[in-house]
């Protein structure tokens, strides 16, 4: 929304009235509610000066999210630039043929959502926001009233500061509209609720996380680690969902929120209970480094709040008809946008449906359904990497003159017994590693194992660890609460097999790793990556051969958003069908890549590794001992 000059002055003119004209609050808000519709428009903490102080801001803007910037983060505040949201309410009345009475703005920031409902919703008769934070809530009023300045019949605005997770949206329209129930009236929930995550929460040290609970119902570790990292948007949007599925009214409700494919993919994949109630799901992407300068995949999802439950969301992109060489947002814009206003023009390009299918979820249903015989099990356990969460003390290099040193740049004196050498993500994104940069301390042989030992068997080592005890003991992660001291995870005798394949969790196309040990020592992988761990370099070889064809990469990438920060996890690798591989797989399909492993590793004993017969051999054998076990 462009500022009119003229509409601010005569917006200065009225308060400078109502200061003088007006004797209370309430005869003030009277005043505006019943020219403008908005309700309660002043308050004790920002009275009519306030107000004047706030549009003299307006003309010269203060530099807010730069010195801000801790509070945004922790409030996951990306405003919605005013250009983004007129293109989406166009869009949505447009081409979406959505014309609601009722916008309900959850985390309303600023107003920009707000202001573009009244422009692009002729039929809208009601506004009803919540903001948690407080200095938004004026801003966000003003811009209304700037919206709203010359309409003959403005809609009726309530912009409230409250708590989306405690606030009951659909009790309070029942109470403010108590026609509803009698008259339908057509609702949209709309908005852009914070994109971050409680992880990044605790970082700041921040008090803005809503009540945890193990709704998902995960298990063991993975309710303490990655697995159970949420987006606060998700439980915003999911806190939403629940209650108006739930509601006693028989209104039309359609939710359209910005926000990241994952938490989308989240809520269909895990929705927490059976309330869940979701039809005709549309996910539109946006270019979130465009508009937010994110690395995410980011967009609106569309869904009509309704049941029974669809299990299928339709993924299209935008394309932005506007100017590609405009600067859509500019860095340096504060929260009061000045920016010219440009018709929006929107074009859908339709991709693919991800979702449920055959009983189970994936990214692609028609590239799955392509690969679907490689649907099953894989006999063998992948497991993560060895984690420590203290690079700069457990992870080495060697210098130039052949020290050890760690992430401070200290030399280290410790027994070699306990340094293996260590491939990153990075390392094994091909499927063959490049040589290891680093070598890792290892504190356990299994998970459990006392640390305390060290003390006699590696003094060195105890002492250097002591000497780092502090930084230990500061992890956050509750894994390793009530645990020995120096404790790791990922650890067994998995973790010392000499023969891996390695994939990286973090890379967007999947890529097997073949390991061999380094100078006769084992390679350990980070917890960034997940391993197969052999004892047979003849078992180690084919089997990387069978997962890196063209057939698996596609299956594996029609599972997962390869947006995600780490698509390829046990879970989604657990379902590749090993045996189908085994059974079907001809020698000339892993040959091509058979020919890629160095020379010195293809002659095993009597047996060359690139001769069929050998494949077959190892093949009968193999699976006669898998079914023996």
């Amino acid at each position: 929304m462009e500022w009119d000059p003229n509409r601010l002055r005569k917006i200065q003119d009225t308060f400078r009235s109502l200061k003088t004209q007006t004797k209370t609050l309430d005869e003030a808000n009277h005043f505006v509610k019943s020219r403008w519709g908005i309700h309660e428009f002043f308050d004790n903490r920002n009275k009519i000066p306030n107000y004047l102080t706030i549009l003299e801001d307006i003309i010269t803007p203060p530099d807010y999210f730069r010195e801000n910037d801790h509070a945004r983060r922790e409030f996951g505040d990306f405003q919605t630039p005013p250009k983004l949201t007129a293109q989406i309410c166009d869009f949505l009345h447009g081409k979406r043929n959505l014309s609601p009475k009722i916008i309900v703005e959850p985390t309303c920031g600023v107003g920009n959502f707000l202001t573009a409902s009244i422009q692009h919703f002729p039929d809208l008769q009601a506004i009803y926001a919540v903001e948690l934070q407080a200095q938004y809530i004026p801003i966000a009023k003003i811009r209304c009233l700037h919206a709203v300045w010359d309409l003959p019949k403005p809609p009726l605005i309530f912009i409230l500061n409250a708590d989306v997770f405690s606030h009951s949206f659909s009790d309070n329209l029942l109470q403010l509209f108590p026609n509803m129930s009698d008259h339908p009236q057509d609702i949209l929930v709309l908005g852009n609720p914070p994109w971050v995550t409680n992880s990044e929460l605790s970082l700041l040290s921040s008090a803005n996380i809503p009540k945890k609970s193990n709704k998902k119902q995960r298990k063991g570790l993975d309710s303490l680690t990655d697995n159970s990292n949420f987006d606060i948007a998700e439980s915003i949007i999911t806190h939403l969902i629940e209650e108006f599925s739930t509601s006693t009214t028989s209104q039309k409700i359609t939710l359209a929120m910005l926000c990241k494919l994952t938490v989308v993919r989240n809520l269909i994949r895990d929705p927490v209970d059976d309330s869940i109630q979701l039809q005709n799901m549309n996910f539109y992407e946006i270019k979130g480094q465009d508009w937010f300068n994110i690395a995410a995949t980011a967009g609106l999802f569309l869904t009509d709040i309704a049941s029974p439950l669809e299990k299928v969301c339709h993924y299209h992109q935008f394309q932005n008809k506007l100017n590609e060489s405009q600067n859509i947002l500019d860095k340096s814009q504060n929260i009061l946008d000045k920016s010219q206003n440009i018709e929006p023009e929107m074009e859908i390009v339709p991709e693919f449906s991800f979702g449920w299918t055959n009983g189970k979820f994936v990214s692609n249903i028609d590239n799955y359904q392509q690969s679907l015989q490689l649907e099953g099990s894989f006999p063998l356990q992948w497991r993560q990497g060895v984690k420590h969460d203290l690079v700069k003390v457990c992870n080495l290099t060697t210098d130039a003159h052949g020290i050890l040193r760690n992430g401070f740049g200290e030399q280290v004196d410790i027994e070699a017994s306990h340094i293996y050498p260590v491939v990153k993500s990075s390392d094994i994104q091909n499927i063959l590693p490049r040589p290891p940069r680093y070598q890792v301390i290892i504190t356990q042989k299994f998970l459990g194992d006392d640390t305390q030992k060290l003390r006699e068997e590696t003094p060195r080592l105890w002492e250097y660890l002591e000497k780092h005890r502090d930084k230990f003991d500061a992890r956050k992660s509750k894994i390793y609460q009530n645990q020995s001291p120096y404790a790791m995870f990922g650890i067994g005798p998995y973790t010392f097999s000499p023969f891996k394949i390695g994939i990286s969790g973090f890379y967007s196309t999947p890529s097997f790793c073949l390991l061999f040990p380094d100078q006769g020592i084992p390679i350990i992988g980070d917890d960034t990556g997940y391993f197969l761990g052999f004892q047979d370099p003849v078992t180690t070889i084919y089997i990387w051969a069978l997962l890196n064809q063209k057939i698996v990469i596609n299956f594996l990438t029609s599972l997962v958003f390869t947006s995600s920060k780490r698509p390829f996890t046990k879970t989604v690798l657990q379902r590749l069908n090993l045996p189908y591989l085994l059974d079907n797989t001809l020698f000339s399909k892993i040959q091509p890549i058979l020919s890629q492993i160095p020379e010195h590793i293809r002659i095993h004993g009597e047996y060359n590794i690139l001769h069929e017969n050998t494949f077959q051999i190892w093949k009968s054998t193999f699976i006669h001992d898998w079914i023996q076990k």
